[in-house]
């Protein structure tokens, strides 16, 4: 995304909502659901991650501590991973480790340990989990911390359980199969929101032998548990210091720490083969060459399997993404905060300055005490924007597909509705003398009152004869009429004649709705109390007279009628110069002055671009409280001569807020996806406010 310049903005795409200038808070612990990571868990309002989400760090063991061994450090070979749940203040409230054994090359027998940094009482419970490779629960235990101080607990007395008890080297030989252990998932709880230093992850996982739990290998920051036998520090090789324990006298930790996933040696083979910079990072104190494992790596002495295969991936059990939970949030929090409610899409939104928004689209489903016709059903739902809650639905529908198009309210909150319906048409003329017959969609308006009461029904068929078609309508509106774009909703073969796209009510009278009929280039006004058209503007009308130099709108999206009777359109151009894609094809944004006595248009200011463009579908213009227009060019065509669905016509959306004078000038611009890019991105419509959140209360 390319921006001029940020600025809050709602963009209505797939879901078509201005969203409320306060949000939700589903679990009423004072963090509204969309900064919420736990939206349904009162007190929980923060995640965290370490060493990154969704992601594994990595620890390896040398057990023949204090002797060097063979240096090969995959006696004992850790996958681990932290998720912290924070409070309001920062503070955790739970701890989630995954850990996953990936390789045991030792013969030793050896268990696995945890100590955290926190006192033993602050701590409410700890819970282990196994899954097997199939993430199938197998086992959950409550674990029991030792006497020391700091919560200390032992996670198994020997690591080879959770390989179900095999007795040979395990994934560090090129001569055997890899072999895929449990994973193993600790839950800690405290008893209370508690500081917690989360960037020293992975803390103290040591591990001890079996036979004897006494002797103990821990990372360098850390001198062993209240059971370690101290006894062995600075025998045989071990050159521990008082700042630094479990290293060699090369400066060598017996237990490395790694932030991501790095291969890990063969069986036999040292670590400075592997890492032949890790010798300098030892003797520095870890002061340099601290990019050994990236920097200078030689792969070859790394672990693979026979058949070429290297450590096995370790399982993921936590949540990879968040929120992980949504159940708790109401439909309403649900379509605005996280994207989506399941099988529900949403057309249009409106919302009333009483803080009530509806929405009109369709639903495979069924609402809460509503019945499905069969298919798709069109739906009208108002919901309460403080509370989330539904206030009131109808589910609307035919044995086939149906669906809301667009909605809009008018002085007292009443409602309009654009659907569609679909009619067997005869009369249209062919290259023969006979007639053809098709299965026609045109457009219905729906009107409710505040309470969801259906108070009409009116049909677009009532006020334009489909066979009639003008004759300067050309080759584009027969491309247009063959369109197949409501065939996903009634079957192949549908005829898409009006294609109303926008309706809005007349500012100064609520009978009168005013509508973008399409695939006619009309902009048409229609007496609803009469069920008549009282006019159309466009150029295949002979309604209104062009005065001055101004030009008709073509195949437009958004008329709206202002308070003085002007209407602000976008006007995509398809056809404004007799053909559908051309090269001197052109999008603008137009006002025109309406006289409805004299029946005469004018043109009073126009906005083409800072160069020439063409946006050959969807678009929305809309003034802002400054003067200025918020322009949003909903698919603009890199090569206004390739249609949009070819794979070699890219096409991209665009937001433009401009100044209202001779010489517009960009005030921002925030342009989605690239114009060089072969995939297509589109918006639909934007509106402009000033924030999603209320001010602070004093």
């Amino acid at each position: 995304m390319n921006a001029k310049q940020l600025a809050p903005l709602s963009l209505l795409s797939t879901l078509l909502i201005a969203a409320p200038a306060f949000g939700f808070d589903a679990d009423s612990d004072g963090t509204k659901d969309a900064a919420d990571a736990y939206p349904c868990e009162a007190n929980a309002v923060g995640a965290g991650f370490y060493p990154a989400q969704g992601d594994h760090g990595l620890m390896m063991f040398e057990d023949l501590w204090p002797s060097n061994g063979d240096r090969d450090y995959n006696d004992a070979v850790i996958a681990y991973n932290y998720i912290y749940k924070f409070d309001a203040n920062g503070d955790v409230i739970q701890i989630r480790a995954t850990f996953n054994v990936l390789a045991l090359g030792a013969e030793i027998r050896s268990g696995l340990g945890l100590s955290l940094p926190i006192p033993r009482t602050a701590v409410g419970g700890v819970r282990l989990t196994r899954w097997d490779k199939h993430k199938s629960e197998e086992s959950s235990i409550n674990l029991v911390p030792t006497n020391d101080a700091n919560l200390t607990f032992t996670i198994t007395n020997d690591m080879r359980e959770f390989f179900d008890w095999y007795g040979g080297g395990i994934n560090t030989s090129a001569s055997e199969p890899r072999l895929e252990g449990e994973t193993i998932e600790i839950w800690i709880d405290m008893w209370q929101p508690t500081p917690f230093p989360t960037a020293e992850a992975p803390y103290d996982l040591y591990i001890f032998r079996t036979a004897t739990p006494s002797h103990e290998v821990h990372r360098p920051e850390y001198s062993g548990t209240g059971n370690m036998n101290t006894a062995l520090f600075n025998t045989v090789d071990d050159g521990s210091s008082p700042t630094r324990s479990f290293v060699n006298v090369g400066g060598l930790p017996f237990a490395l720490v790694f932030p991501t996933l790095v291969p890990y040696p063969s069986e036999g083979v040292r670590i400075d083969t592997l890492y032949p910079n890790i010798t300098a990072w030892a003797a520095s104190g870890g002061t340099t060459n601290q990019d050994f494992y990236t920097n200078g790596v030689n792969i070859a002495a790394a672990y693979s399997d026979v058949n070429g295969l290297g450590a096995p991936t370790p399982e993921f059990i936590g949540p990879a993404d968040l929120p992980a939970q949504t159940g708790c949030i109401r439909d309403w929090g649900l379509a605005v905060e996280w994207g989506s409610v399941a099988s529900r899409y949403s057309y249009g939104a409106v919302v009333d300055p009483s803080g009530l928004a509806t929405l009109t689209g369709y639903t495979q489903g069924a609402f809460m005490n509503q019945t499905n016709a069969g298919g798709l059903d069109a739906f009208v739902a108002r919901y309460d924007t403080t509370s989330g809650n539904l206030i009131w639905v109808q589910q609307l529908g035919s044995s086939g597909d149906d669906a809301g198009r667009d909605i809009v309210s008018d002085s007292s909150g009443n409602l309009y509705v654009v659907g569609t319906e679909r009619r067997e048409i005869g009369g249209y003329p062919t290259e023969t003398e006979e007639t053809a017959t098709y299965d026609v969609v045109g457009d219905v308006i729906l009107h409710f009152d505040r309470e969801g009461n259906r108070l009409d029904r009116w049909t677009v068929f009532d006020w334009f004869d489909p066979t009639d078609v003008p004759e300067d309508l050309d080759d584009v509106y027969w491309e247009s009429f063959n369109d197949p774009f409501w065939d996903f909703l009634y079957g192949g073969g549908t005829k898409d004649w009006s294609h109303v796209n926008n309706v809005h009510t007349d500012p100064r009278n609520d009978n009168h709705l005013i509508l973008s009929v399409r695939h006619l280039d009309v902009i048409a006004k229609v007496d609803l109390e009469a069920n008549t058209l009282l006019w159309s503007l466009g150029p295949h009308s002979d309604d209104f007279t062009m005065v001055g130099d101004g030009e008709w709108q073509y195949h437009q999206h958004a008329p709206q009628m202002q308070d003085d009777g002007s209407i602000l359109v976008y006007d995509n151009g398809n056809g404004r110069n007799g053909e559908e894609n051309g090269a001197d094809s052109y999008t603008r944004v137009v006002h025109y002055a309406v006289d409805e006595d004299d029946m005469e248009v004018e043109q009073l200011w126009e906005y083409r671009g800072e160069e020439q463009y063409f946006a050959r579908f969807v678009g929305d213009v809309d003034f802002v409280d400054n003067g200025n227009v918020l322009i949003t060019d909903g698919g603009i065509l890199s090569d206004p001569t390739i249609p949009e669905t070819s794979p070699d016509g890219g096409r991209f959306g665009r937001l433009v807020e401009v100044t209202y004078e001779d010489d517009p000038r960009v005030v921002l611009e925030v342009v989605i996806g690239d114009d060089s890019q072969d995939e297509g991105y589109n918006l639909f419509r934007s509106t402009r406010f000033d924030s999603f959140y209320p001010a602070p209360s004093e």
